[in-house]
């Protein structure tokens, strides 16, 4: 996929293809000792724990965003978030 992905469900579709791509890897690795595909493997799994960030920040910001609404409709401060 060379397009960057823009909201969360998008990366999480992305890293979900990673994984599968890092399970394969690391299969052929296993069972036929395939060191390209360990190497494969690897960079899968770097890629799949800077969208799990990527995708931890954004579900936090939009948590904080929702609460924030929610306490505004009813009529309490936010400021103490």
């Amino acid at each position: 996929m060379s397009e960057v992905p823009n909201t969360v469900t998008e990366k999480v579709d992305l890293s979900v293809e990673l994984f599968k791509a890092y399970y394969t890897d690391v299969v052929k690795f296993y069972t036929k000792g395939t060191a390209s595909a360990a190497a494969r493997a690897r960079k899968n799994l770097s890629k799949i724990t800077k969208l799990a960030k990527e995708i931890r920040k954004e579900v936090q910001t939009d948590k904080k965003a929702k609460i924030a609404e929610r306490k505004a409709a009813k009529g309490v401060s936010v400021t103490s978030l």
